[in-house]
């Protein structure tokens, strides 16, 4: 009889086991990385970490796009290393399949231009120059 295994291999299948997903305090009930709470229930914002620029913005046309897999993330962290340009100061940007347009510190164009000159993105050297 399925009673008399069940007592001799012991009860699997009663709550609050390690396999039970509706056990309170399981592994199941943990908050993923997402989460917009923090851990005494008060919301947070995981957006932008300081004041952007607001001064004029001088944009910037990059030579390869999306085609070669390029993402925002490339071009703020080539500009920001390479020109010495916090982060926060550079955007908007637009990717597009063959190109990118990335806005900037308008006194800070030329020398970013300077400094990108012999740069590559994403393993690939890149043309800049000023967009109007």
């Amino acid at each position: 009889d399925a009673s008399e295994w069940k007592a001799k291999k012991g009860d699997k299948g009663r709550k609050g086991d390690k396999w039970d997903k509706s056990a309170k305090g399981s592994k199941w009930d943990k908050k993923g990385k997402g989460d917009k709470w923090d851990k005494k229930g008060k919301s947070f914002d995981k957006g932008r970490k300081g004041k952007g620029f607001d001064g004029d913005k001088g944009h910037i046309y990059v030579s390869i796009g999306a085609k070669v897999g390029l993402r925002p993330g490339d071009l703020v962290g080539a500009i920001a290393n390479e020109a010495g340009v916090p982060g926060s100061d550079i955007g908007p940007i637009k990717i597009g399949d063959h190109y990118a347009v990335v806005g900037v510190p308008e006194s800070e164009v030329d020398g970013i231009l300077r400094a990108m000159k012999s740069t590559t993105i994403r393993g690939k050297k890149a043309k800049l120059r000023r967009y109007e």
